[in-house]
């Protein structure tokens, strides 16, 4: 191994003494008689006639032939392994110890910028990656600890959620063992479709109270006899969600008559409800709602009402006629609706009617009450306790 020692610098032109001469051929000698390719060149800078400048450079060669002892030993071979260095040299052990004081001064400068600079230029952004790390090892927990806190919400939604259906059905059991609300869907009804959206719900509200507005302005002229006098009373109808659900369970019964009282009883009011049931039977599916034919049907069996039954309600007419539907539609103490609905497939005097319809709307208070008026003669809205309709001037709130 070539080992080449060279210090530079300007040389200036001193005096040396015959002594200092004659030792430094010496040396020079001593270091060419080993077996070693050491190759040493010594350029003398401002070489001083005093002791010391011979003190330093005998320790300069002194710390040269330990190294080469220690790396080639007194025989001259070289060593195996670089553990079987015998002895250290001088130099390489103040090397050592300046480059560990070195390592010092650099993390301690490292940690001073990390302080006055923190991401900025003068600071180790290896190390910043290393804090981005640790934190997001820090955070790993927080967020899956995070995770187990939602799936457990969730859970425990769902929970309730299954916990309000069993103590909604108890609820409902308490009304009545054969509660509609506890109903399966009929098998057997061929259902293709069920349920109703939301502008079907504006339809229906429009309907009725449209139909209302009309009896209580006195504008219906049709009756056995008529016409029909001016309603004081008569209330808007708005939408009530238990009514439409209860409504539809028993829809999806494709039933054929109507549920008992206590069957549609709800659970959020304390009022018996009423019922309109309406059944198509068609292999049309075009128009794909029929509420319009629905809710005129009900409304059309005005023309059989005698008006004194305004004041007194009786349920069948000298003419036999059906007109519970209408007076449940006009009854004034009415002011909640809610409907269910169903297309199914079914057979009719031998044609098939792949398209059928059966529509069941639930009204609350109920009406057809036996003796009782069913509104108020008198002008539109003029006996409204809670005050008048925003939208429908003719009716109350």
């Amino acid at each position: 191994m070539e080992v080449s020692v060279r210090v530079k610098s300007r040389i200036h032109a001193v005096k040396q003494p015959q002594s200092l001469l004659i030792l430094i051929k010496f040396l020079l000698n001593f270091l060419y008689s080993t077996e070693t390719q050491l190759q040493m060149e010594v350029l003398l800078l401002a070489v001083s006639t005093t002791m010391e400048s011979v003190r330093t450079l005998t320790q300069l060669v002194r710390d040269h032939m330990v190294k080469d002892i220690s790396r080639h030993g007194k025989d001259g071979r070289k060593r195996k392994h670089r553990n079987d260095v015998i002895g250290v040299s001088y130099y390489s052990s103040k090397r050592r110890n300046r480059n560990k004081s070195n390592d010092v001064n650099k993390i301690s400068a490292n940690e001073k910028t990390k302080e006055k600079t923190p991401g900025g230029r003068g600071s180790s952004y290896p190390n910043r990656k290393t804090e981005l790390s640790e934190t997001n090892k820090q955070d790993k927990p927080q967020a899956k600890e995070k995770e187990n806190v939602n799936n457990k919400s969730e859970e425990t939604t769902e929970s309730i959620k299954e916990d309000n259906e069993e103590s909604k059905d108890d609820k409902y059991r308490l009304l009545s063992e054969f509660h509609t609300a506890l109903l399966p869907s009929k098998p057997d009804c061929n259902i293709s479709k069920t349920g109703i959206s939301d502008d079907e719900k504006i339809e229906i509200l429009k309907l009725h109270n449209d139909l209302r507005s009309q009896v209580a302005l006195g504008q219906e002229q049709r009756g056995a006899p008529g016409p029909q006098p001016e309603g004081a009373n008569l209330r808007e109808l708005v939408w009530n969600d238990e009514l439409a659900e209860i409504g539809q369970a028993w829809a999806s019964q494709c039933p054929s008559d109507h549920d008992c009282k206590d069957c549609r009883k709800m659970i959020t009011r304390d009022y018996n409800v009423g019922q309109n049931i309406f059944e198509q039977w068609t292999n049309s599916f075009k128009p794909p709602q029929v509420w319009a034919s629905a809710v005129n049907g009900w409304y059309n069996e005005v023309k059989d009402l005698p008006k004194e039954y305004v004041n007194s309600f009786q349920p069948v007419p000298p003419s036999g006629a059906k007109i519970g539907h209408y007076t449940q539609l006009a009854w004034a103490e009415t002011n909640e609706v809610g409907c269910g609905a169903i297309i199914f497939h079914t057979t009719k005097q031998g044609r098939q009617a792949p398209a059928s319809k059966k529509y069941v709307c639930n009204y609350g208070p109920a009406g057809n009450y036996l003796d009782t008026p069913i509104f108020i003669i008198g002008p539109a809205a003029s006996q409204c306790p809670n005050g008048i309709s925003d939208t429908y001037p003719a009716l109350c709130k």
